[in-house]
């Protein structure tokens, strides 16, 4: 699992590594947040009913946690610590790794758990928060990580994924009617100058990461986590 950063724990970092997938690292954007890099540059993600998918295939692993619902037939007392009560102890939510669900399922009085996710709809906190991408944090994409070199073709509405990262990157982009223009000069290109990458909480329905603000550039991870000290 992810390390759970709470206010007053120490965190090592080790700021001379490279980014590997998988590794956790310190994100700079917008605020410091620790999160899991699972799209490296190149790479096409999209995430169906929660599901990270990279290049079409299947990308995660055990131990992520998801909201849960849970529903019992009588009163039954589950740990404060894990199953918040929504109704006289017949109704909690939680948030759970798929085992830990399979084994509340099993819990007598439990009659009935279901995982939660988002439709697919617009959500202005999800990314790039305009209502021509109806994506959500559990429907999002698909979408390709920019990598260094790569020459972006814009148009009229895709560059509203790469609107923050030109501007990142020093460019100025003017949107004229069906017109782009990026320092001044009308075009329907760009060449990116930096890798990014993609990162995403393990507790998947409790978290701020790149399904909020987008790609993550090479020079906003600023360290991978090593050990975390409460």
């Amino acid at each position: 699992m992810m390390p759970v950063y709470v206010s007053g724990s120490w965190l090592l970092a080790n700021r001379l590594a490279e980014p590997q997938l998988f590794d956790v690292w310190v994100v700079e954007k917008p605020n410091r947040v620790l999160s899991r890099i699972v799209a490296l540059p190149g790479e096409e993600l999209s995430i169906v009913a929660g599901e990270l998918r990279i290049d079409g295939g299947y990308r995660d692993w055990k131990n992520l946690r998801y909201a849960y619902r849970i529903w019992c037939t009588e009163e039954v007392q589950l740990a404060a610590d894990s199953y918040t009560p929504l109704y006289k102890n017949r109704i909690y939510t939680a948030r759970l790794t798929p085992s830990k669900a399979d084994s509340t399922a099993s819990i007598p009085g439990v009659r009935k758990l279901k995982k939660l996710t988002h439709n697919k709809a617009y959500f202005p906190s999800v990314f790039p928060h305009d209502p021509d991408y109806p994506w959500s944090r559990d429907y999002f994409g698909p979408l390709v990580v920019p990598g260094a070199g790569e020459e972006l073709t814009l148009t009229k509405y895709n560059y509203k994924l790469y609107i923050r990262l030109i501007l990142d990157e020093g460019g100025q982009l003017h949107v004229d009617g069906h017109c782009l223009f990026i320092n001044g000069q009308e075009t329907d290109r760009y060449v990116v100058k930096k890798d990014y990458y993609w990162v995403m909480c393990d507790n998947r329905h409790a978290a701020v990461d790149s399904r909020n603000f987008g790609f993550v550039a090479r020079d906003e991870l600023t360290g991978k986590a090593i050990v975390l000290f409460e």
